[in-house]
């Protein structure tokens, strides 16, 4: 594994190789996924690894999810980055993970997983449910 991925990076199970989609706009949460992914591909179209969104309301994360769902690879997933803080700074995502979690599921998700990055945000990981067709969630 090269030296150039970063330890999130590698939480989020991206390598070297992988292909990802960067959307959102909470510029704080954005900034640290960009740092993060500074060395992974960020093709405009095509199929894609992972999908991380830093989205600054509920609407925009359903609008994001729903949009790059189709473009994830078999294995993929979409991960949502958000301060961690019980009233979350303004400009910040004020949404929770129960909220993420009904918004997903109603998109055809599965909650997998929760990584925190470092002491001002979460990340929290979706995968779309095997039982349920892409077109299903649509």
């Amino acid at each position: 594994m090269p030296d150039d991925i970063s330890a999130t990076a590698l939480d989020w199970g991206i390598e070297s190789d992988s292909r990802v989609w960067i959307g959102g706009h909470c510029q704080g949460a954005k900034r640290i996924v960009v740092a993060a992914l500074i060395h992974a591909a960020r093709p405009p179209e095509g199929p894609i690894d992972a999908g991380f969104l830093a989205p600054l309301t509920m609407d925009e994360c359903s609008y994001f999810a729903a949009k790059i769902r189709p473009r994830l690879v078999r294995g993929g997933g979409i991960w949502v980055v958000y301060a961690q803080a019980d009233t979350p700074p303004q400009g910040e995502f004020q949404g929770s993970l129960r909220e993420l979690q009904v918004v997903f599921s109603g998109l055809g998700f599965c909650h997998c997983t929760k990584i925190s990055l470092g002491k001002d945000y979460l990340s929290a990981g979706f995968r779309p449910d095997a039982s349920i067709s892409h077109d299903a969630a649509l």
